[in-house]
């Protein structure tokens, strides 16, 4: 048996929170999301994360910067962090397993995500 995916979408906007919220709810029927509108929301649902899991961040949330996505990384969950910025201007921002720029097509989110859920090891394999 699979195991259902966790998300965590953490976005300042409420109505892209929301939509991003929603899309990969309707995108993956069986995992948990949860939302954060803010960097110390986003740490706080770190331990809800259950592999697989991918948190979804956005570069402007993240007052603590590479801080904040170093723990996420020590924590075993990648993370996609989006913003309005170029990848290449927020690169030095903190340990990442993607970038999106917005605006981004729907679609691309969500290949994105199963992108960042195919990294981890299939249940019964070594890591």
């Amino acid at each position: 048996m699979l195991v259902p995916p966790s998300f965590l979408v953490a976005e300042r906007d409420p109505s892209l929170r929301q939509v991003l919220a929603e899309i990969t709810a309707d995108s993956f029927p069986s995992a948990a999301v949860y939302s954060a509108r803010d960097e110390t929301e986003a740490v706080a649902n770190l331990p809800r994360l259950r592999p697989p899991c991918v948190a979804v961040l956005h570069w402007s949330i993240l007052d603590q910067g590479s801080a904040t996505l170093a723990r996420f990384h020590e924590a075993g969950v990648p993370v996609l962090l989006t913003s309005a910025w170029d990848p290449d201007s927020i690169a030095g921002a903190g340990p990442a397993s993607g970038k999106l720029k917005k605006p981004f097509d729907l679609h691309e989110y969500i290949a994105c995500l199963k992108e960042l859920l195919a990294t981890w090891p299939a249940p019964g394999t070594p890591d």
